[in-house]
């Protein structure tokens, strides 16, 4: 789903959702690869597509989540309601998806199969923007605490013991949650002294501290898989794609425009991140999914997008290795 933060953080229940209702036989889509990958085995890789990208779509009336091939091929949908379904995040072995969704009336995060099958609701308070521990046995995720204030919370995968992580006074809401590779700490986005930053902490909640600086509108951090760095989206003034160390350190990967809206996610190796923005050219606001090296060398380039929906959008991606034993044919989850 696409989402609008309020002046501190997020709209009550997330982002606002747009509505787009259309007939299926309208749609036109288009799939295009996007920029080559220099390496040698490049096309090997593609063949095999040892990743998947989990996403989420409007394509369909409301907001579905889709799988794909990481060179974008092989679309399939998952879930199948009325309700919107958004923020996929692929659990560390492949198997899982985890999600939030609106179907029973506020967001509350759930987790499926990789095929659609399984459908398992894991808060009932609230909770959306949903990050797997390393070991597949915890979810971080973001939720109203009080009202007025958007918190990190983290819940046991069968629902058990929810507990809140982040504790802020005033209008300095936390959100976006990523945990680095060896389950130790949580990166998050969080009002600091009026502007907004990357923040990190043990998981427990405790040791929390600044890691970037400066200028504001830091947001929606990913953890990089050898756990070295962390991307994040800089919203305006300039719009980039940056990540930053762990001493504190930043670096622009990606130079955008004042009205994209990036969610991060990086290759499985590291090598690469997918991020959603609107369509280079295009003055609507419908979003597209592309892909950026990570070293920096395209931060200047016009990209193509991997995935793309005409008068559509095509967000949230989530980057993830391919469950081996992967149905050819998904079972949709229905509400």
């Amino acid at each position: 789903m696409i989402r609008h933060r309020k002046t501190f953080g997020f709209s009550k229940f997330g982002f606002t959702v747009l509505f787009y209702f259309v007939v299926a036989s309208q749609i036109d889509v288009q799939i295009t690869r996007a920029q080559p990958d220099p390496s040698p085995d490049s096309h090997a890789e593609s063949a095999i597509s040892l990743y998947r990208i989990a996403f989420s779509s409007d394509r369909d009336g409301d907001f579905e989540i889709y799988t794909a091939d990481e060179n974008g091929a092989n679309q399939q949908r998952l879930t199948v309601n009325t309700a919107n379904d958004g923020m996929p995040a692929i659990s560390p072995d492949g198997t899982q998806i985890a999600f939030n969704s609106d179907r029973s009336g506020i967001d509350e995060v759930y987790v499926m199969r990789f095929d659609g099958s399984d459908l398992q609701r894991v808060t009932f308070d609230g909770g959306y923007w949903p990050a797997w521990s390393p070991d597949g046995k915890n979810i971080a995720f973001t939720a109203d605490a009080d009202g007025e204030n958007v918190e990190i919370f983290m819940i046991n995968t069968d629902g058990t013991q929810r507990k809140q992580l982040t504790f802020n006074s005033g209008q300095a809401g936390s959100s976006c949650p990523t945990f680095s590779p060896d389950g130790e700490t949580i990166a998050f986005d969080s009002m600091r002294n009026g502007q907004r930053q990357i923040c990190i902490m043990n998981t427990d909640g405790s040791h929390q501290r600044q890691l970037t600086a400066s200028d504001g509108g830091k947001e929606s951090p990913v953890f990089a898989p050898d756990g070295k760095m962390i991307a994040y989206w800089k919203r305006y003034d300039p719009c980039e794609i940056r990540t930053v160390d762990l001493q504190g350190d930043e670096t622009t990967i990606y130079k955008g425009r004042d009205s994209d809206r990036y969610q991060l996610s990086f290759r499985p190796d590291g090598s690469k991140i997918a991020f959603a923005a609107a369509y280079p050219g295009n003055d609507s606001e419908f979003h597209s999914i592309f892909i950026v090296p990570t070293d920096g060398s395209r931060q200047k380039t016009e990209l193509q997008p991997l995935i793309s929906v005409n008068d559509f959008h095509c967000s949230e991606p989530s980057w993830g290795k391919r469950f081996s034993t992967e149905e050819t044919t998904p079972s949709q989850t229905q509400d």
